[in-house]
């Protein structure tokens, strides 16, 4: 069975996972905060690193974990890598970019799919499993992601949208930032707030 640990950053009101394996006590690190470490418990066993995207907020601390994150194929531009080091001054650390739609990420006995949901970067992604859907920046509880950073479209964005509202409405939403002070809702909670989009 896996545990979402949701880890908040005042900065940015980001919203960093650690997701964990209650029985083999590996874990699945998503979108790491500059002070990911100070959260990391002894004994547990970071087996993958996922950045949803790479703008420099979702990626500022990979530099502090002994790992190669993993992400899209299509955040590999050159565009995005410069809007990350004039934004932050420096490489968000070791990432590879090979991360497609519908790859799987096998965590103790449990299988997190990988959904490629362009509008807010040209390779966000979400993941998803059993009730669960980590949104990144695709989707909020209060709203989507913005859409005027390099790569962005919001018609991409909306084609995003629909595509996860396909999913079943108890989902658990787990977003990437908690405007508006909302760090989770279901599916069917979020749609109320993007409903114009649809």
């Amino acid at each position: 069975m896996l545990e979402v640990r949701q880890v908040a950053t005042e900065r940015y009101q980001l919203l960093s996972y650690i997701i964990v394996d209650s029985s083999t006590k590996e874990a699945l690190i998503v979108d790491p905060p500059h002070n990911i470490g100070d959260f990391i418990d002894e004994g547990l066993k970071p087996r993958f690193l996922i950045n949803t995207h790479i703008h420099p907020d979702h990626t500022r601390g990979n530099r502090q974990l002994d790992m190669t994150a993993l992400a899209h194929t299509d955040e590999n531009r050159p565009m995005l890598k410069l809007f990350n080091r004039l934004h932050d001054g420096l490489w968000p650390g070791k990432i590879r970019f090979s991360l497609k739609d519908g790859d799987s990420i096998h965590l103790g006995g449990d299988t997190i799919k990988i959904l490629h949901t362009p509008g807010h970067s040209p390779g966000s992604i979400c993941l998803h499993w059993e009730d669960n859907l980590i949104s990144g920046d695709t989707l909020f509880v209060m709203g989507c992601g913005a859409t005027h950073f390099p790569g962005g479209s919001m018609a991409a964005m909306q084609k995003s949208l629909q595509r996860i509202f396909c999913l079943p409405p108890e989902t658990t939403v787990w977003p990437g930032h908690s405007y508006g002070g909302q760090r989770r809702a279901t599916l069917a909670e979020a749609r109320t707030n993007v409903a114009a989009l649809l």
